[in-house]
C-alpha cells in the first residue's frame, strides 16, 4: 500500500474536526484534526503534514492569523494551506495557498482535499481493505466508541481503553488526544518501580499522583520523567463520569494550560544542560 497522504484539519469545533478527521482517514488519509490553532501549532512542530486545512473562525484566533504563523514559520512555510472562507483573503497569493468557500458537507471537503493533493502532485491514497486499519494513531486503541463510556454505560467487561509507550506517542501527544476526544479515565505511566496517574474528567486533568507528590506537582514531575524515560509504558482506563467525580480532585488549573507550564519548563531544563 502506497503511504498515507496527511491532512491537518484545523476547526473551529471539536465535532467539526473530528468529524472530517474520521471521513479523511476513511478515504485512506494519514487525518488528523485540532480544534484551534494552539493545539495545531504543537502538532505542526513534531510533523508538517502534506495539506492543512482551516476554517476561517478558529476558537483562539482567526484562520487568516494562524495562515500568516505558519507562512512565517521556516519549517511550514511551503505547507500547501487550504483555507474555508466566505471570500478568499489577499494574503493568499502563492501556489500552495488555496481557498474555498464554506457550505461544503465533510464528504463533499473530503473530495476537495483529495483533488488539491493530486493536483499538487503527492500521490492520492489508496481506500484501506477489509481488515486494515484505516486510523494511524501511533497507540493501540481497545474501544471504538468515540467519547468512553456515558454515566449509565457499563464498560466492557475486562475494561476497555488505550496503551502503548512514550516513545511511540509523547505525554504532551496523549493527553492532547485524550483532551480532545474528551476522555474520561484514569492513565497510568509507569516508570520502574514508580506509577504516575493521572485522573481524567472529560478530558481535563482534575488529579495527578507521583511517589508522594500529588496535583500540579504530581503532573510537572511526571513529565520531567519522560526526557528520562522516553519508552516509559501507559494504559487508559476509561471510567464514568460519576465515577471520577466522585474521586479527590487536586487540579484545577486548565489542562492545555498545565501542558504548557511543563513544555517551557523542560525547555529550560535541556537548555541548561547545554
Amino acid at each position: 500500500m502506497n503511504p498515507s497522504r496527511s491532512v491537518l484539519f484545523v476547526m473551529g469545533s471539536f465535532a467539526r474536526g473530528r468529524a472530517h478527521a474520521l471521513l479523511g482517514s476513511g478515504r485512506g488519509l494519514d487525518a488528523s484534526f485540532a480544534e484551534g490553532a494552539l493545539y495545531a501549532l504543537t502538532r505542526l512542530e513534531r510533523i508538517v503534514p502534506d495539506l492543512i486545512v482551516c476554517d476561517e473562525t478558529l476558537a483562539d484566533m482567526g484562520g487568516e492569523d494562524f495562515f500568516e504563523i505558519v507562512r512565517n514559520d521556516p519549517a511550514t512555510a511551503r505547507c500547501p494551506f487550504l483555507l474555508i472562507a466566505r471570500e478568499k483573503p489577499a494574503r493568499l497569493v502563492g501556489p500552495l495557498d488555496l481557498w474555498h468557500a464554506p457550505g461544503l458537507s465533510p464528504q463533499e471537503l473530503i473530495g476537495v482535499v483529495l483533488e488539491h493533493l493530486e493536483r499538487l502532485g503527492t500521490r492520492p491514497p489508496e481506500v484501506p481493505g477489509e481488515g486494515e486499519n484505516s486510523f494511524s494513531d501511533d497507540l493501540l486503541l481497545d474501544d471504538a466508541q468515540d467519547g468512553g463510556p456515558t454515566p449509565d454505560e457499563a464498560l466492557d467487561e475486562g475494561g476497555a481503553g488505550l496503551h502503548g509507550t512514550l516513545e511511540l506517542i509523547g505525554l504532551f501527544d496523549l493527553l492532547t488526544f485524550l483532551n480532545q476526544m474528551r476522555k474520561s479515565g484514569q492513565l497510568l505511566v509507569q516508570f520502574g518501580e514508580v506509577v504516575a496517574q493521572f485522573v481524567l474528567d472529560g478530558g481535563e486533568v482534575v488529579s495527578a499522583e507521583y511517589g508522594v507528590l500529588s496535583g500540579e506537582a504530581a503532573f510537572s514531575r511526571t513529565f520531567a520523567m519522560t526526557e528520562a524515560t522516553p519508552g516509559a509504558p501507559f494504559t487508559f482506563h476509561p471510567l464514568r463520569q460519576s465515577e471520577v467525580r466522585g474521586l479527590p480532585h487536586t487540579i484545577t488549573t486548565p489542562t492545555q494550560h498545565l501542558m504548557l507550564e511543563a513544555t517551557v519548563q523542560l525547555d529550560h531544563t535541556r537548555a541548561a544542560h547545554g
